[in-house]
């Protein structure tokens, strides 16, 4: 499987955006539906916003910066696109089983459901960030800065 960065880089994108942006919805639903708290629902988010937030930063300096054209960039790595496909979708499908378990009230107060979704955040989060910043160019910045004189 020949997979481009750039190409690679907006299909992460794409996975990291969507699955913050749904879970902002759901949250949003659940307050709605179950009658949640004022601020339960936005806590619920809170859970997600840093992350997403240094995420959505880094691929939003990458698109201005013209870095962003489909048709170029290094060929990546199969292992790179399957450790990355296989933590993206274990984000996702954790985000909705939670919500899942919360439906089905085996979590059972909001303060639980935000617990779980920081949890969940902080143990992929870590993985995630170095996965974005690898896609990003986090190591050729860093090659970028050396010098050699000859």
């Amino acid at each position: 499987m020949k997979m481009h960065r750039n190409k690679f880089k907006l299909e992460a994108s794409i996975t990291i955006v969507l699955s913050h942006v749904v879970i902002f919805f759901i949250a949003i639903i659940f307050q709605a539906k179950y009658g949640f708290g004022e601020r339960s629902a936005f806590d619920v988010m809170s859970a997600t916003i840093p992350l997403f937030g240094l995420f959505l930063s880094i691929i939003i300096k990458d698109t201005i910066s013209g870095q962003f054209d489909l048709s170029s960039g290094k060929i990546i790595t199969p292992q790179m696109v399957w450790i990355t496909r296989i933590i993206l979708g274990s984000y996702v499908i954790a985000c909705l089983l939670t919500f899942l378990l919360f439906g089905i009230q085996s979590i059972k107060t909001p303060d639980e459901l935000t617990s779980w979704i920081a949890s969940i955040e902080s143990a992929l989060g870590v993985s995630l960030a170095m996965l974005v910043d690898s896609l990003f160019g986090g190591d050729q910045r860093k090659n970028d800065n050396v010098k050699i004189d000859i």
